[in-house]
């Protein structure tokens, strides 16, 4: 079977190389490395390289990355397509999403890789996953303005789902009216049937009753998601995935229109969140609350609230927000100040907490989790019940978990 790839250090004989441009290195500079490594065929726009590749393994397009789009549009043609999006809860309300229908209903569902998110991974993931399923499910992020309007052009879905708006992005987006335009963008879609939306959020309801009959043509139906769940048990799934559960359950609704709570309640007892969301390990008399892959000012303040309801000594490792430019000092401090409140002892990770340094007694900072690991080395843990790790994937603090971890003899705690 081909495999598709746009990594180079990927390449089998079975591989299709695409030579996309990429913000730093363009996919070309590698062609002779991948016929080295004996790629089926490459895939390319750049003319120079005709005389470098064998006539029989090329495959010479107007533009690559157009290319790939096209091919991964045209494979789901016929598939009903379903997004999620928005700062905060996209990768667990795709995963839940996909447990309830794949459960509840008989209709088969093709999702990527959970985490895989921006237009090129995910056009790769069907070209080279997708079999056919009835649905295409996809978890959608952005990164510049309007971003969404394109990958909704690209896709075209028919059900939308906005889960959680907040900060995330300021930095480069320089405005939440901005920011919500653009999480908003696959409302553009001209094959859209509903748009479902967590009305729970501020941002989003503000949003919904200010401006979205002003910016869109109102060709489909809008969901507001909100309070669904009241008769369910969260029993695995930490209460506050209430939120990306009701959006969840909108979905479903739309597939299965007799939904019995016992059979709901059965499944979501199966159900876990991805990895690094809220994880929670028992290991020794330590309980160990793992959340390092989102570090939204949203999802810090369910990890305080949760924190704070948990019983014993507390030691909290808190890494920074990243991506919020100016707003940087005012939330940096807001969360400062509630993990000192939350925790009996602080270690803040990065430096955008760097004008908070004192000589607090109950507080550390390193600049990466490299320095965190060093200053927990000279603290006695076991004077802990409670371990709580909030950051980001940019600060990868599932490496102070591991070595936690690994330092006590164990390779994976007990979930």
């Amino acid at each position: 079977m081909n495999v598709y790839t746009q990594d180079n250090r990927d390449v089998t004989p079975t591989s299709i190389f695409i030579a996309l441009k990429g913000l730093e290195r363009d996919g070309h500079i590698f062609i002779e490395d991948t016929l080295t490594r004996g790629a089926k065929k490459i895939v390319f726009h750049d003319e120079s390289y005709k005389q470098k590749i064998p006539k029989a393994r090329q495959v010479f397009v107007l533009d690559t990355e157009e290319w790939l789009i096209a091919k991964a549009k045209a494979k789901i043609k016929k598939a009903k397509v379903i997004t999620i999006c928005g700062s905060v809860g996209k990768t667990t309300t795709t995963k839940l999403t996909h447990h309830l229908i794949t459960n509840l209903t008989k209709v088969s569902v093709f999702t990527p890789r959970f985490g895989i998110n921006t237009l090129r991974g995910i056009c790769l993931e069907i070209l080279n996953k997708y079999k056919g399923e009835k649905i295409v499910l996809l978890e959608t992020a952005m990164d510049e303005y309007l971003e969404l309007d394109k990958i909704a052009n690209v896709f075209v879905p028919h059900i939308c789902a906005i889960v959680n708006i907040d900060i995330s992005h300021f930095e480069k987006l320089k405005s939440m009216s901005r920011i919500l335009r653009t999480e908003f963008g696959m409302c553009t879609s001209n094959r859209l049937t509903h748009a479902i939306v967590n009305y729970n959020n501020k941002y989003i309801q503000k949003f919904v009753d200010k401006s979205y009959k002003k910016l869109f043509v109102k060709r489909h139906k809008l969901v507001k998601a909100e309070n669904l769940t009241k008769q369910l048990s969260l029993k695995i799934i930490p209460k506050h995935f209430s939120v990306n559960l009701n959006v969840s359950l909108e979905i479903l609704k739309l597939f299965k229109k007799k939904l019995k709570g016992t059979d709901i309640q059965h499944v979501i007892n199966t159900f876990t969140p991805a990895d690094k969301r809220f994880e929670i390990y028992k290991v020794k008399s330590w309980i160990i609350l793992n959340d390092c892959y989102n570090a939204a000012p949203l999802s810090f303040k369910v990890f305080f609230n949760y924190s704070k309801n948990m019983k014993g000594k507390k030691l909290g490792i808190v890494g920074q927000i990243n991506e919020i430019g100016i707003l940087s000092q005012k939330y940096h401090q807001n969360v400062f100040d509630t993990a000192i409140k939350t925790f009996d002892y602080c270690v803040f990770v990065g430096s955008n907490f760097d004008f908070l340094k004192s000589n607090l007694p109950n507080a550390a900072f390193a600049q990466d989790y490299k320095e965190a690991i060093t200053i927990l080395s000279t603290l006695e843990l076991n004077n802990y019940a409670i371990i709580g790790i909030k950051g980001s994937r940019g600060v990868a603090l599932e490496n102070v978990t591991n070595v936690i971890l690994q330092r006590n003899g164990i390779d994976n705690g007990s979930k």
